[in-house]
């Protein structure tokens, strides 16, 4: 007893899928995508019928889009595409795959995350016959962007993620989709919040104008709208005058700590 409680007892991410899963599962998607019930109630053989699939899978869907992969790689009528994140499946399945499926197969994975732990190196990622996406955290600053164990990262499946290995500062730099939807959400409203803005008066009483004319029940025409745009605001145009004309001369009349929406941007860009 006491030698069978030191040994290390595989999880079952980490094992080969079991034999008779596999054949359920190739009947199913025989059904599903072969010949359909004819295979089965017709003694003459059947074409296949040409079919796509595409997989997609994150953490434990990783372990099982990965089976379903070798098991459509295995019919040839049938076109595999897929892409897995937070990889948490046996090295093998990766490994074993032919380079032509490989081409149609992307991976993505964050190193530092703690619930599928993966940790390849440089090599073991040159030889892998599928395309994959790694990224690294080592800025303290990023801890727990993706919650408390950095594994919610689910979106990145939806996106379209370059190829190679990349960390994680750069990549939210160079796209910004790649970052928590809802840390990405509260960065502009932080920013708002230190900001102190001022409305002049004649900003405020133009506001109010626009706000009575829309609160009216009968419908605001374009002209009425452009011609306060004229008389309050000096909107001029050299052609047509518009509605977007309107909103930005609001905004550059917005001073924000005592400058110009307009100064305060180009201090970003001296």
């Amino acid at each position: 007893m006491h030698m069978y409680n030191k040994c290390h007892v595989a999880p079952s991410h980490r094992r080969l899928a079991h034999p008779s899963w596999i054949a359920g599962m190739k009947m199913m998607l025989d059904l599903l995508l072969g010949a359909h019930q004819h295979r089965y109630l017709r003694s003459r053989p059947f074409d296949h019928l040409p079919a796509q699939v595409y997989v997609r899978g994150f953490s434990a869907g990783s372990y099982s889009g990965i089976c379903l992969l070798h098991l459509l790689w295995n019919m040839p009528h049938v076109q595999v595409g897929g892409i897995l994140g937070g990889i948490a499946l046996p090295p093998a399945l990766l490994h074993g795959i032919q380079p032509d499926h490989g081409a149609r197969l992307m991976v993505i994975h964050l190193t530092t995350d703690r619930l599928c732990q993966w940790h390849p190196h440089d090599d073991t990622l040159r030889s892998l016959p599928c395309k994959y996406c790694i990224v690294d955290r080592s800025t303290i600053e990023l801890r727990e962007h993706f919650g408390a164990s950095e594994h919610s990262y689910g979106h990145w499946i939806d996106l379209n993620m370059p190829h190679g290995r990349f960390p994680l500062w750069q990549l939210l730099r160079q796209y910004p989709e790649v970052a928590h939807p809802q840390c990405r959400d509260i960065a502009p409203l932080r920013l708002v919040s230190w900001v102190s803005c001022e409305v002049p008066a004649r900003v405020q009483q133009v506001l109010h104008q626009l706000m009575t004319l829309f609160g009216e029940v009968t419908p605001v025409s374009s002209n009425e709208v452009l011609e306060i745009g004229r008389q309050q605001l000096d909107v001029t145009a050299s052609g047509e005058l518009s509605w977007d004309m309107i909103r930005d001369a609001l905004i550059r009349e917005v001073t924000f700590g005592g400058t110009t929406p307009i100064d305060w941007l180009s201090l970003f860009f001296v």
